[in-house]
Formats: structure tokens, sequence, C-alpha cells
């Protein structure tokens, strides 16, 4: 069984903007190579307006439906 690592922060702050391409695949490398099967993927929501979290939370869902099997979220 993989581990789940249940505290991952990505840096792709708003969907409207090009994905993080390098930093995400190099996140799912660093994850394969230590045995992390799935990644709960956290947003940063402190000290920032709701439409500002809403944009976090909109790329953390792109993130789900590009990777379901990688990617889990929480906001």
């Amino acid at each position: 069984m993989k581990t789940i690592d249940m505290h991952v922060h990505h840096r792709w702050a708003d969907p409207a903007e090009p994905r993080p391409d390098y930093a995400i695949e190099r996140m799912k490398e660093l994850a394969a190579r230590n045995g992390i099967g799935k990644v709960l993927l956290l947003t940063i929501a402190i000290d920032q307006s709701q439409e500002t979290t809403r944009k976090r939370n909109d790329a953390t869902l792109r993130l789900m439906e590009e990777d379901p099997g990688f990617f889990l979220g929480a906001c």
C-alpha cells in the first residue's frame, strides 16, 4: 500500500494563469521516489480575500480533475 502525504501545498494560485508544470511534475516524481501514492493538497487561505481563496481552491480542483488517482483536495 502506498502512503498518502496529508499536507502538501502547491504553487498554482489562479487557474486563469499558466499551470506551473515543472513544480507539479517534480512533486509527483519526489512522491513516487519516496513511496507516496497520493497527496492531499491544502489551499493557503490566511489573510487573503474570499475571491483569492476561491481562485486557489479552483486551481486545486483542476489538479484533482487532471489526476484524481494522485491528488486529493482540501480547502
